[in-house]
């Protein structure tokens, strides 16, 4: 950091400290930071190109954020949901087009654990009782909304659908970097307690296959085409199921 200071006052920059931020990954102690007298405050999570990263790699406060913003959105069309003009399907269409997309940005970098995809299919169907301007004091079940709807869920597996297929293209693409933080392994030993969720987990679980297979079938992008396709279609029978 300092380097970097001072390779910008060479050139009459300066770096404002006030606005600078940075976040330490890690349990170990570090040493603070600081521009000349200033010191640089450490935070635990910070927001990058519309996405929230925290020191604990943790998605979940992305995941309610994007959730959050979502329901925002669908509240400030509510023009929209109370027009009798405008058919259930068109709507259907339109919740799709204007909510989803902010629901699900960046969704490809999720790592995704029970709570989270709890949360998204909760937060579907709020979308449907939104549209259809239900009350939770009516105490209509989500079996009875997506009957009068015609739907079935499936904005979890919307997800699902878009990180396998970005996994492939990472493992296709010539960039190693992506491919060195997903594949790669951090020196020392990790704390005590359940190892955390990693990335590649989901992709494991929801493909059903080990890593080996999985870096050796995204070559094959027919093959890998069809896989995804059984993992969202598996993952649509095992819900059906346990309804």
């Amino acid at each position: 950091m300092n380097e970097l200071n001072d390779a910008g006052e060479r050139k009459g920059l300066k770096l404002n400290a006030k606005k600078t931020k940075y976040m330490h990954i890690g349990k170990d102690q570090h040493a603070s930071i600081t521009i000349g007298n200033e010191e640089i405050e450490c935070v635990e999570h910070f927001k990058y190109l519309g996405s929230i990263k925290t020191d604990t790699a943790d998605c979940s406060i992305d995941v309610n954020t994007r959730i959050g913003m979502a329901k925002k959105r669908m509240i400030d069309l509510n023009n929209i949901w109370k027009d009798k003009h405008i058919g259930k399907q068109l709507k259907i269409k339109l919740v799709k087009c204007l909510v989803w997309t902010v629901m699900t940005y960046g969704a490809e970098g999720w790592t995704l654990r029970k709570r989270d995809e709890k949360k998204i299919n909760s937060a579907e169907m709020w979308f449907y009782r939104r549209l259809l301007r239900v009350s939770w004091k009516e105490k209509r079940t989500d079996d009875a909304i997506l009957a009068e709807l015609q739907v079935r869920r499936h904005l979890l597996e919307s997800i699902r659908k878009r990180k396998l297929s970005f996994f492939g293209h990472i493992c296709r693409s010539k960039c190693t970097l992506m491919k060195d933080i997903i594949q790669g392994k951090l020196e020392g030993k990790r704390g005590r307690g359940r190892p955390r969720a990693a990335y590649l987990d989901n992709i494991n679980t929801w493909t059903r296959r080990n890593s080996t297979e999985i870096y050796t079938m995204t070559e094959r992008r027919e093959e890998w085409r069809e896989l995804v396709q059984k993992a969202v279609r598996a993952a649509n029978a095992s819900r059906s199921d346990a309804g």
